[in-house]
C-alpha cells in the first residue's frame, strides 16, 4: 500500500487531487508554489527520445557517437590517479578554481571581462537559471521573455511566481525597441525586473541576434537596470561565419548576467556549467547555492578542467559543429571554412544543438532608444545602490 505521508503521487495527480474531496494527508501541507510548478516537458521528451529506435526530433539531444568518451576517460582516471582525495572530497561552493581561471581566459577571447571571482560553477546551466530567478524574483515581478522561448527556463522561473511580458522577435532576434515600450507600459511599483535571452540559435526558434541589437540591448539595460540573463549554450555551434560578442561584452555596469555549458559542447551527463555576474551578485547566487547542493562534484570539474587544457574543446567544437544527418550522425557535406562577417552582420550563421533537429538562420539589423531608470535589487546583508550593481554586497 502505497504510503500517505512519504510517497508523492505519479506525474499530473497532483492538481487532481487537490481538488478531490478525500486528499491524501501530506496534500494539505503542500506549498502555495507547487500549483506553479508543473511536471517537465522536457522529461517527458527525453523518456520517449531515450528509447531504442527513436529517432527525436523534439529535444536538443547531442548525438551520442560523437561524445568524446576516450578522452573524458583518460581525465578522469588521471584525476583519479593524481589527485583522488580532492576529487572526491567536498570542494568549494564556488568552484575548483582553475575551471574558473580557464573559464574566464575563455571569456576574454570572446570579448567578455569576467574575473576568475565573478564566475560561479553551477550543476549544469540549469542551475543557473534557478539560482538567478531565486535570487531576483518575487512573486508578481514582471519577467520578459522572447516569444518563442525556452521552455526549461519557464519552468525555472515559475516556481518564483513571476508575472511574464512577451517580447516578439524577428530574423535579427529580440525586438529590443519593442521591449524598450514594454518597459514602461507597466505599472511604476513593478518594473521588469529581468529579461530572459539566448541571443545565439535561440531556442527554439534557432535565430542569431544581430550586433546591432546585442549593442542595443546591453546599452538598454545599462540605462534601465533591467537585468538580462543571457543564456549561451549554443554559441559555439557554428556551421560558418565568425562568432558575435556575447551581450555581456557591452555591458558597463554589470547589469547582464551570463550562463554557459558544457551540456552541447561536450555531454550533457557531466551537468556542468557556468554563470558569470557582477560581483555582488555572484555573492548572492553562491548564498543561493550553498543550501542547495553545497557544490558542484569537484570530480566532475577537475577531470574537465584537465581535458580543456589538453585542448578537448578546440578538437571537440569542429565535430559538433558539422550539419547532421539523420540521427545526429555527421553528414557527408563539408564544413564551411569560418569567414568574418561585415560589421553589424551575423555572416548568415548557421547551427543547431548537435543532434538531428537544425536549423540554419540570418540576421539583420535595427535600432532603439530607452531613457528609464531602476534601481539594482540588494541583497540581504548588502548595501542598497541605484548606479553600479557592483556595489552590491552579499556576503
Amino acid at each position: 500500500m502505497r504510503d500517505r505521508w512519504t510517497d508523492p503521487p505519479a506525474d499530473g495527480r497532483i492538481d487532481a487531487m487537490l481538488k478531490s474531496p478525500v486528499a491524501p494527508a501530506w496534500e494539505h501541507g503542500l506549498a502555495a508554489r507547487m500549483a506553479g510548478m508543473d511536471p517537465s516537458a522536457i522529461r517527458e521528451i527525453l523518456a520517449v527520445a531515450n528509447q531504442p529506435g527513436v529517432v527525436s526530433l523534439a529535444g536538443g539531444l547531442p548525438a551520442p557517437e560523437l561524445f568524446p568518451v576516450d578522452e573524458l576517460g583518460q581525465a578522469f582516471a588521471e584525476t583519479f590517479a593524481e589527485q583522488p582525495q580532492q576529487a572526491l572530497q567536498y570542494g568549494p561552493s564556488d568552484g575548483y578554481a582553475p575551471l574558473r581561471e580557464l573559464l574566464a581566459e575563455w571569456g576574454a577571447r570572446r570579448g567578455a571581462a569576467g574575473a576568475p571571482e565573478q564566475i560561479l560553477l553551477t550543476s549544469g546551466s540549469q542551475q543557473a537559471l534557478d539560482l538567478v530567478a531565486r535570487v531576483l524574483i518575487d512573486p508578481g515581478d514582471r519577467v520578459a521573455v522572447e516569444i518563442p522561448t525556452y521552455l526549461g527556463a519557464v519552468q525555472a522561473f515559475n516556481q518564483y511566481q513571476p508575472r511574464y511580458l512577451a517580447v516578439p522577435t524577428d530574423e535579427q532576434g529580440l525586438d529590443v525597441a519593442a521591449l524598450e515600450r514594454l518597459l514602461t507600459s507597466g505599472p511604476d511599483d513593478r518594473p521588469v525586473k529581468l529579461l530572459y535571452v539566448v541571443p545565439n540559435f535561440q531556442n527554439p526558434s534557432g535565430r542569431t541576434m544581430s550586433l546591432e541589437r546585442r549593442q542595443q540591448l546591453a546599452a538598454l539595460s545599462n540605462r534601465t537596470g533591467l537585468i538580462v540573463l543571457e543564456d549561451d549554450p549554443y554559441g559555439e555551434l557554428r556551421y560558418d561565419g565568425a562568432p558575435l560578442p556575447s551581450v555581456q561584452a557591452f555591458d558597463g555596469r554589470g547589469t547582464v548576467v551570463y550562463a554557459g555549458s558544457f551540456s552541447k559542447v561536450l555531454a550533457p551527463g557531466l551537468r556542468l556549467g557556468w554563470v558569470v555576474a557582477a560581483p555582488g551578485l555572484v555573492r548572492c547566487l553562491l548564498r543561493a547555492k550553498q543550501p542547495a547542493d553545497l557544490c558542484t562534484p569537484e570530480l566532475t570539474q577537475i577531470a574537465v578542467y584537465r581535458a580543456l587544457r589538453k585542448g578537448l574543446l578546440e578538437r571537440q567544437v569542429p565535430a559538433w559543429s558539422r550539419p547532421t544527418g539523420r540521427g545526429g550522425t555527421p553528414s557527408s557535406r563539408p564544413r564551411s571554412a569560418p569567414s568574418r562577417p561585415a560589421p553589424g552582420s551575423a555572416g548568415r550563421p548557421g547551427a543547431c544543438s548537435p543532434g538531428p533537429s537544425c536549423r540554419r538562420t540570418s540576421t539583420r539589423r535595427r535600432s532603439s532608444r530607452s531613457r528609464s531608470r531602476r534601481r539594482w535589487p540588494t541583497c540581504p546583508g548588502g548595501r542598497s545602490t541605484s548606479t553600479a550593481p557592483a556595489a552590491t554586497r552579499c556576503g
